[in-house]
């Protein structure tokens, strides 16, 4: 009896299959966005395959350890990993939304011609993204003068 314990429980040890877990460099973020993406996945057997699918407009892609992706629409998107390993047994989680993006915020600053010098009229609405370095109170002495 001992000895079929002893069997069962290596027989059980040796397919057991771990959970498949995955790490990101970044999780938010303005469009487009770069994600690189790490399988940290601890599994008894050697892994014989790896297919990502990173919830974008890729097709779900076969490879390494390692990958990376971009994200070019503004969503939250959840990425699946699946692993399969040399003794026949596949594992595979999703992570929803995981990963979020979203577009540049914009600023929006109106300029107000009270004395005419201006060609279109009395007002002018200029929309710039955030991600250009302007400092708000140069921009609103450029504006005052």
């Amino acid at each position: 009896m001992k000895k079929l314990i002893l069997l069962f429980s290596v027989f059980f040890c040796m397919n057991a299959n771990a959970a498949v877990t995955f790490t990101v460099n970044k999780t938010i973020g303005c469009s487009p966005l770069v994600v690189r993406y790490i399988d940290v996945t601890v599994h008894p057997f050697p892994v014989v395959s790896r297919t990502w699918t990173f919830g974008n407009s890729f097709p779900p892609l076969s490879g390494g350890d390692t990958m990376t992706t971009f994200y070019d629409s503004v969503k939250c998107f959840s990425p699946k990993l699946k692993v399969c390993y040399s003794n026949g047994t596949c594992d595979s989680t999703t992570n929803t939304s995981m990963v979020c993006v979203s577009s540049l915020p914009i600023l929006s600053f109106r300029a107000i011609d009270s004395l005419g010098c201006m060609k279109s009229g009395g007002s002018h609405t200029v929309n710039l993204p955030i991600r250009l370095s302007l400092h708000v109170e140069q921009l609103i002495s450029c504006l005052q003068n």
